[in-house]
């Protein structure tokens, strides 16, 4: 009798995994309660205690070796002749059972655990109106701020803080929905920061190690919500609005000025662009309104992507978009916009 060898059985794998995640995205109440608050935090704490050991983005170093391993693949796979299509092709789906797996097993089934919105009870459809009242809240709270921290109005805010401190006050604010204290481990600065910048990406979760990583290029205004939303990621919260959302409530929440207003920047440059597809003329009304400074802090962010700008730049965003909606994220990278929902989801509860 003939055994069929490991290596064909980790291939056939990926049946199994296929119908398991199928499965699994119509039962989240399972994810929530024995994934992500049970085996997801043992794995994370594992993550963290192993980083007081490691002084370097292991995530980073193993996406290197994974990229020189694929580049000599493919160099054997077009030098060589025709014998070794068929060996090329179970290495690939014997390489991509085991990293469908870990991805899944590590961080991925977090895509799948129960919405936010769902916990919170919070209604995502708003009218318009709802809309222009929380625009005008971040335009308050952003004008009253920045008259706090800037030298006149026609001045930008300028965050003088070092990366450290800026993690440093965020992770000391962590917190999740149930109010529990989370000390998470530093955030790296990524070695690929210069293609992240072409690529339009501020930042990463690796979903092997666990580790944040930040774009060290990004404008200063950015980093403390860029911080929070890829700390968000490695608590759990793995879909691109929420994560937007806790990066939100633990840096509007937080004691330091020049952290909350990165936070109302943030939250007035989503309200904003979703009132332009809503209303342009009032969201050109409400333009006015806002200090100058303000403008030229939002502006930071769009002159910073348009110097690194380049033609295959859409490729990789489309791509991100398709990962995206394979994990459950109909809308893509436009799902970042839909933390206007809980957001307005939020300060309806606030109200009552």
């Amino acid at each position: 009798m003939h055994f069929i060898s490991f290596r064909k059985t980790i291939i056939l794998l990926i049946v199994p995994q296929f119908f398991f995640i199928q499965w699994i995205k119509k039962n989240p109440e399972i994810i929530e309660v024995y994934y992500s608050n049970s085996l997801y935090q043992k794995i994370l704490s594992a993550s963290i205690f192993l980083k007081k050991f490691i002084f370097f983005s292991l995530g980073d170093i193993i996406y290197l070796m994974m990229f020189i391993l694929l580049f000599y693949r493919l160099y054997n796979f077009f030098k060589k002749n025709t014998f070794i299509y068929l060996k090329f092709l179970t290495t690939t789906l014997y390489c991509f059972s085991i990293i469908l797996f870990l991805f899944y097993f590590t961080w991925g089934l977090n895509y799948y655990r129960i919405p936010i919105d769902d916990k919170m009870k919070i209604n995502k459809d708003y009218s318009t109106s709802e809309l222009i009242s929380l625009t005008n809240n971040f335009i308050n709270s952003s004008n009253n701020l920045h008259e706090k921290l800037a030298l006149n109005k026609n001045k930008p805010v300028k965050n003088n803080y070092s990366d450290e401190k800026i993690f440093s006050l965020i992770n000391s604010n962590f917190k999740n929905l149930e109010g529990k204290k989370i000390q998470l481990s530093k955030i790296n600065f990524s070695i690929y920061s210069f293609p992240l910048s072409y690529m339009g990406f501020s930042g990463y979760i690796n979903p092997f190690t666990l580790e944040s990583h930040l774009n060290k290029n990004i404008p200063k205004i950015n980093k403390p919500i860029t911080i929070a939303h890829e700390m968000s990621h490695q608590i759990g919260y793995a879909k691109e609005n929420e994560a937007n959302f806790i990066a939100f409530l633990n840096t509007y929440e937080n004691n330091d000025n020049y952290i909350r207003y990165s936070a109302y920047v943030f939250a007035l440059k989503y309200c904003l662009l979703e009132l332009k597809n809503r209303n342009f003329d009032v969201s050109n009304d409400k333009l006015i309104k806002i200090k100058p400074g303000i403008i030229h802090n939002l502006k930071e962010s769009e002159k910073f992507w348009n110097s690194y700008n380049n033609p295959f730049r859409p490729l990789l965003k489309m791509a991100f978009t398709k990962f995206l909606q394979i994990n459950g994220q109909r809308n893509g990278i436009k799902s970042y916009n839909e933390v206007v929902n809980l957001l307005i989801g939020f300060y309806r509860i606030k109200k009552n």
